[in-house]
């Protein structure tokens, strides 16, 4: 695996907390946090290991409650009192999905530039989360002033230095065809 982890912003987590607390009375503890928060991101090397990623609070939570992308992600989000479920409405909890995503865009950045083509996947799977989390994605990578539509994230097939956009990618489809291969198409440069 490779794993990707910060420590995010205590006042910005407080501020997230007290905007909380009218919804889990309980985050009133919360208020006086010991330690550093962190949030991390794992992402499998080996593609077989990719599905299904599990969300931790720790320890892992409900299956029922998969992660939003090819790998696991850790955060110390708000949950019922087995940790096994958590809403992601709560605005703790929407804070650390939001330090997650970011976490995870910054890694895929920084690990393009890297020559290994063994993560060549890994930045993919940083990148691509569920449909439903896209608005999470576009907002942080708007706070970074990036689209998240135009981030060449997506390998390309034909070459480890061949990255193309979300917004551009394409998945050949080979069923049914017996002459255009994906081989073919990238030998005659389309």
């Amino acid at each position: 695996y490779l794993v990707a982890r910060r420590q995010v912003d205590r006042d910005r987590l407080v501020s997230a907390v007290e905007a909380s607390i009218d919804k889990e009375a309980q985050l009133a503890r919360w208020r006086d946090w010991q330690g550093d928060p962190k949030v991390s991101v794992a992402i499998p090397l080996n593609a077989t290991d990719a599905e299904p990623g599990r969300i931790y609070n720790f320890l892992p939570m409900a299956a029922e409650m998969p992660s939003p992308l090819a790998g696991h992600i850790d955060a110390p989000f708000y949950a019922t009192i087995d940790r096994r479920r958590a809403n992601f409405d709560l605005p703790l909890n929407a804070f650390l999905l939001d330090e997650v995503a970011d976490t995870a865009v910054q890694a895929a950045l920084e690990l393009k530039s890297m020559p290994d083509v063994a993560f060549r996947n890994a930045v993919f799977d940083l990148a691509a989360w569920n449909p439903k989390d896209l608005d999470r994605l576009e907002r942080v990578c708007a706070g970074r002033e990036l689209d998240w539509r135009d981030l060449e994230l997506v390998p390309e097939a034909g070459g480890k230095d061949l990255w193309c956009s979300f917004q551009s990618a394409y998945v050949w489809e080979e069923k049914g065809y017996r002459l255009l291969r994906v081989r073919r198409l990238i030998k005659a440069g389309i």
